[in-house]
């Protein structure tokens, strides 16, 4: 998880700049950047967690989903559908 170490490492870099300003107001907004790089960690987290799921339930699927024409179901019937009578008016 490449992108999530990057997003703690900017948001522990906004930290030490957040020590290091002069101005409050400074100091505010790369404490916000810092908590905004943090959120942004916890979501790929999530994201990276629920793609995983995804994928692992995807596999149980294709593991066991009948598919006609294989593992031994009967392969479809196939029909012609024929257009109804019509009916001639005299």
């Amino acid at each position: 998880m490449k992108k999530v170490h990057e997003y703690h490492q900017r948001a522990q870099e906004c930290r030490a700049l957040a020590g290091q300003a002069r101005q409050a107001e400074h100091r505010t907004a790369l404490i916000q950047m810092a908590e905004t790089w943090e959120n942004l960690a916890r979501d790929r987290e999530a994201y990276v967690a629920r793609q995983r799921r995804i994928a692992a339930l995807n596999e149980k699927i294709s593991q066991t989903a009948v598919v006609p024409g294989l593992r031994g179901a009967p392969p479809p019937t196939s029909r012609v559908l024929r257009a109804a009578p019509r009916f001639r008016s005299r």
